[in-house]
């Protein structure tokens, strides 16, 4: 009997129609999976960067594994290149060889995960800029507790970490930074008095601890920051009266201690900051 090979055609097409399209699934997940192993396999390894010292290439790259780094935004030149002086947010100082780190900056850069302390290494800091805020960066955000070891970073003259999770206390340790002209502690979930030690920060312009759960009398030791030029102490918890000191900041700009468990009356003193454009209580 004669058959015809029209009517075959189409049935022998549906059935190896799934095989085929099965086959191709695969195929497009092994090339996915091939080309996402070799991007993590593209680091060139610190022995073979001499751009900066080992110590300081290792502590870059446990910052990028601690902080998702295969998930920030912007990842150019981290761990695919020799020249981390290049990476993106590093700033080294060119007059030296090997080149010391001196500024790192990530904010808004999608990291999590937690800070390693280890960037206490990096000697010669001069700048911390890891502030969490911005579109498409709310829901990664750095935890647990704020190294206590970056108050080693005699250099340091800028840490910002604000909107991200920290936890914890405010580390006293941070008081130790002699050239410190900026902290800002914003937006995070941190408790606890403000450490006494930060009135040892004599070159303080900015302080802004605003949006935690820190509690406790606004310390007198503050009053030794006379070269603040802004205090952002709300919605925390702080208890007591306005200390009277604050009339005695005379650079003072910009205070906010609203939304805290403060009592008592406003200090007449505040009438002396002539400077002052911002006052909310």
């Amino acid at each position: 009997m004669h058959v015809d090979e029209q009517q075959t055609s189409p049935m022998v097409t549906q059935q190896q129609s799934p095989r085929v399209m099965t086959r191709v699934v695969v195929l497009v997940m092994l090339i996915a999976v091939s080309s996402a192993t070799a991007t993590r396999a593209q680091f060139v390894g610190c022995p073979l960067i001499d751009q900066i010292t080992l110590q300081a290439c290792k502590v870059l790259e446990k910052l990028f594994y601690d902080t998702d780094g295969y998930n920030w935004r912007n990842v150019r030149g981290w761990l695919r290149t020799n020249q981390p002086c290049d990476w993106y947010g590093i700033t080294c100082r060119s007059s030296q060889w090997p080149r010391e780190i001196i500024h790192i900056d990530l904010s808004g850069n999608n990291l999590t995960g937690t800070l390693p302390g280890d960037l206490a290494f990096l000697k010669e800091l001069q700048s911390i800029r890891i502030d969490n805020s911005g579109p498409g960066v709310r829901l990664r955000k750095l935890t647990g507790q704020i190294p206590t070891t970056l108050g080693d970073l005699e250099h340091l003259e800028i840490l910002t970490l604000g909107n991200n999770a920290f936890t914890g206390t405010v580390p006293a340790e941070l008081g130790s930074l002699p050239n410190l002209r900026e902290l800002s502690l914003e937006a995070n979930e941190l408790e606890g008095p403000i450490p006494e030690r930060l009135g040892q920060l004599l070159q303080l312009q900015r302080l802004d601890l605003g949006g935690n759960s820190l509690g406790g009398p606004i310390p007198d030791t503050l009053s030794n920051l006379t070269k603040l030029e802004y205090l952002n102490l709300r919605q925390n918890m702080f208890t007591g009266d306005l200390p009277v000191w604050l009339g005695d900041l005379n650079m003072l700009r910009f205070f906010d201690a609203s939304d805290n468990q403060l009592s008592g009356r406003i200090p007449e003193e505040l009438a002396n900051l002539d400077a002052l454009l911002w006052l909310s209580l």
